[in-house]
């Protein structure tokens, strides 16, 4: 018997190699507002970008904010889609309590109090329990009592149509930095599809997305028209402090029956 007992340290820690610690809630530092690079890696990035910090970072000001909306709660804020006439889609981590309020901004600076919300219930898994498989259901539909302004982008991307994708776009209201408040930022990115259907995840080149920009959606253009949008993604998280590293999305068409029942 004392013979084997060497052996249970050794087994005890090969157990906790094949363990993943969860990360912390993805509110704590998705969300605009909430936390920042340290000042060093602030510094250094601002370099790199010729001293202009914008998000979507490696990015450029949007000329058109498509159906792309800023979704304020509390001191923090994320950005969304309006996907029907009173109702917006962002990610679950942004003020996803029973208790919170959402206020929509327009870029015109309109502003339209969402009366509710409804997060996908299978991401409480991972609120309430740290379940990684629930954290994929990162979404959240915000309505209102009264019309949202167009455009409203109601088509959901279907990965088969993968040879007829011809842009992805991303855009976002992000921020970084105490005090600053940029506008809409977009960029282009290459994206690589996971075979798990519910993420996928971006590489941004360079850049990439950051605080503020969860919850935003990364549109399939279609075609030569850019107005034929469809959504491919919702910005569940950034991958780093620093913003550089590839960001995850929640792939849209796997939620597609529960986003169209919930749609207003």
């Amino acid at each position: 018997m004392m013979k084997r007992l060497w052996l249970l340290p050794l087994m005890l820690l090969l157990v906790a190699q094949d363990c993943e610690t969860p990360p912390p809630p993805a509110n704590e530092y998705c969300s605009g507002a909430v936390m920042r690079p340290e000042p060093g890696v602030l510094d250094s990035l601002m370099e790199g970008v010729g001293g202009v910090w914008n998000t979507i970072i490696g990015g450029t000001p949007s000329t058109d904010r498509r159906a792309t909306v800023k979704v304020l709660f509390g001191s923090a804020y994320c950005t969304g889609t309006v996907i029907g006439k009173r109702t917006v889609l962002t990610a679950g981590h942004c003020g996803y309590a029973s208790a919170t309020t959402h206020t929509i901004l327009i870029e015109d600076g309109q502003r339209i109090a969402s009366t509710s919300h409804l997060v996908h219930p299978d991401y409480f898994k991972w609120v309430y329990k740290h379940d990684l498989e629930g954290r994929k259901s990162d979404l959240m539909l915000l309505f209102t009592d009264q019309d949202l302004p167009g455009p409203i982008v109601d088509n959901l991307y279907d990965s088969s149509l993968a040879a007829l994708c011809t842009d992805l776009l991303a855009q976002g209201y992000g921020q970084v930095g105490e005090g600053d408040t940029p506008g809409l930022n977009e960029s282009h990115y290459t994206v690589t599809w996971e075979e798990d259907k519910s993420l996928i995840t971006k590489q941004a080149t360079p850049g990439g997305s950051c605080f503020g920009d969860s919850g935003s959606a990364l549109y399939a253009l279609l075609g030569d028209n850019p107005v034929n949008l469809k959504i491919a993604g919702v910005l569940s998280t950034t991958a780093s402090s620093d913003c550089l590293v590839s960001a995850t999305y929640v792939k849209a068409e796997y939620f597609r029956e529960w986003i169209a029942a919930n749609t207003r």
